[in-house]
């Protein structure tokens, strides 16, 4: 009688066992269709990136419609993330909405290339290209790059690689914002840095976080504007100011801007211009490095001051000579924003009074304009 007992308890037993069992897989299944079958009707991106939602969802290949499931099983897909993101993170914010969180990566340095930027990111990678530079992003210059690949390692030596990283993280870590990065004789070993008008030679690429915290508490003390040359090169952790930066002109060449003094040495070399002097075009394809003194014949000297003496003497506001307008072997002058074909460097007093007659007159000043010589006088025609 007892085995009897025994044996009706252990059939009871299994009877509930597989009661739960089998209760257990419908829930299972019954989840499981739930998911597989509810559609997502929800989706929203959240985070600032440079790549529009369509683009990231394409990326995630999810989209509103596709089954839960199937979105679920996106979650780890971080293999085909956009150049620019650091993650892209899909959460469920309910059973048939979600939310992609997505984080950008973070550019170090603007590279020029091929008339456009290489985005260069913490870890030395191309991120892609800008077609514009960011107020916040130094540019790299004094070097030349052949080729580069989007999403591999930049084709740089990188000893220069990591100067770059140096600095822009120790510009952050103290508040500056470095405009420009640039490698005297495309070395590591001779480097200026601006900070608007201000120079900053840092001389070794050593010491740089100590040398940006100087230069910080060094510009707090000088006036607002302050133009000059910041030496920090000297290895006896000293520091000179020199406020001797009154440029002449520029020389637009292939590399950048070659900054020059009234003593035609060359200040700076930059990407961009940093005040509206004078601008040189077509005239040297390289005038040295900074320090150096420009190798411009007497003869062009003498053209240039006679220029900036004509000009400041009738109050013509002279922004750029070109010297082979359009190719044409022959030179032309902006005067506000009017370019003048003067033909040559012949009469030029003759020419400046020209063009200071024709805009006192009320004239509507012509974009693009050439003299021509009738009798003694130089008249103002529009360039056809």
């Amino acid at each position: 009688m007892a085995k009897k007992v025994v044996s009706l308890k252990k059939k009871k037993r299994k009877f509930i066992g597989l009661r739960v069992f089998i209760t257990l897989i419908l829930i299972l299944g019954g989840l499981f269709s739930l998911v597989y079958f509810t559609e997502i009707e929800k989706i929203k991106v959240l985070g600032e990136s440079r790549y529009t939602d369509e683009e990231i969802l394409q990326m995630l290949e999810i989209e509103e419609g596709m089954s839960v499931f199937d979105c679920y099983l996106k979650k780890a897909n971080k293999t085909k993330l956009l150049p620019f993101l650091e993650d892209a993170e899909i959460k469920f914010n309910s059973l048939n909405r979600l939310s992609v969180i997505v984080t950008t990566k973070e550019v170090c340095s603007l590279i020029p290339f091929q008339d456009r930027y290489l985005a260069l990111d913490k870890n030395g990678f191309v991120l892609g290209y800008e077609n514009e530079i960011k107020s916040d992003v130094p540019i790299s210059m004094g070097f030349n790059i052949k080729e580069a690949v989007i999403g591999e390692k930049i084709n740089l030596d990188k000893a220069i690689v990591d100067v770059i990283l140096n600095i822009y993280f120790a510009a952050k870590k103290n508040g500056l914002e470095v405009s420009e990065i640039f490698f005297i004789g495309g070395e590591a070993d001779d480097i200026h840095i601006y900070l608007g008008d201000i120079d900053i030679d840092l001389g070794k690429a050593d010491k740089v976080d100590l040398k940006l915290r100087t230069a910080k508490e060094v510009i707090k003390t000088l006036p607002v504007n302050s133009k000059g040359v910041l030496d920090l090169s000297n290895e006896s952790d000293k520091y000179v100011f020199k406020n001797d930066f009154e440029l002449k002109f520029y020389i637009e060449e292939e590399r950048g801007f070659a900054a020059v003094d009234k003593n035609y040495v060359i200040k700076k070399i930059s990407h961009s211009k940093f005040s509206d002097k004078l601008n040189l075009k077509n005239f040297l394809l390289n005038s040295g490095e900074i320090g150096d003194e420009v190798a411009i014949s007497d003869e062009n000297k003498a053209i240039i001051d006679e220029l900036i003496r004509l000009s400041n003497e009738n109050n013509l506001n002279l922004k750029e000579i070109d010297f082979n307008w359009k190719d044409r072997a022959r030179p032309a002058i902006k005067i506000d924003d009017m370019t003048v074909d003067i033909l040559d460097f012949a009469e030029m007093d003759l020419k400046i009074l020209a063009i200071k007659e024709f805009l006192d007159a009320g004239n509507e000043p012509f974009l693009e304009a050439i003299l021509n010589k009738n009798n003694d006088k130089y008249i103002i025609l529009q360039e056809k």
